[in-house]
């Protein structure tokens, strides 16, 4: 089996709210199958502008915060969305901008998908060490 190390690669991720505002009961969660869905469908859309595509790992998760700010008992329901980027995939374009580009293309479908379920802030941290707070 070949091993490939590829230097310079990042990862990124991100965790959404489900249900729309703050002092919710988390009513009307969208199952990680639907989200799955969206996620592929917003993805389409950020590639057909981009030539960019950022396939992802979702889970379903709680963030806690203080009830006293909004947070429902037990914690909001979420979703994770961890993605690697591979530059291999694109053999003419150098490491550093293809990084770049992808970088865009992910926050990119994260905006979108904020937009979708009515989120307000999401933090989107690359394993390079940068930090995006995306607010809208």
């Amino acid at each position: 089996m070949e091993k490939k190390i590829i230097a310079g690669a990042i990862s990124a991720a991100a965790v959404i709210g489900v249900t729309p505002g703050y002092f919710h009961g988390n009513e009307n969660v969208i199952d990680l199958d639907s989200f799955g869905r969206l996620y592929q469908e917003t993805a389409d859309k950020v590639f057909a502008e981009t030539h960019m595509y950022c396939g992802a790992a979702i889970s379903t998760c709680k963030v806690l915060y203080r009830e006293e700010w909004g947070c429902p008992a037990g914690g909001e329901n979420c979703v994770r969305i961890e993605a690697d980027c591979n530059p291999s995939y694109d053999q003419e374009r150098p490491i550093p901008e293809f990084i770049a580009d992808w970088k865009r293309a992910f926050t990119a479908i994260i905006e979108i998908l904020m937009t979708e379920l009515s989120q307000k802030t999401v933090t989107v941290a690359f394993s390079d060490g940068e930090l995006s707070y995306i607010t809208g």
